[in-house]
């Protein structure tokens, strides 16, 4: 029987928003891939920062809610890019 993290978890890997959010707003970070470029979500001085492979663009938001409406992924926002995101590691 899995736990409820182990849960929350899958529902990450099915692309659930509300698990996105819960992880983030939790602390945890992670990576992911988008049109082959790697991208990396991070926590940095309170902030929930996204930030690129070549470390050339970085966007921080107070909280995972608004990240999610605010940040732009090669111009789009979260929500266009989500389904195609291809996820790699889970912090």
């Amino acid at each position: 029987m899995s736990n409820l993290y182990d849960v929350i978890v899958n529902e990450l890997n099915n692309k659930s928003i509300s698990a996105l959010i819960f992880l983030l707003d939790s602390g945890r970070e992670l990576s992911f891939k988008y049109n082959n470029i790697e991208y990396a979500i991070t926590w940095n001085e309170k902030k929930i920062c996204l930030e690129n492979e070549n470390h050339d663009s970085v966007q921080k938001f107070d909280d995972a809610w608004s990240f999610i409406e605010n940040v732009l992924v090669q111009g789009k926002t979260f929500l266009e890019v989500w389904s195609n995101i291809e996820l790699l590691y889970l912090f």
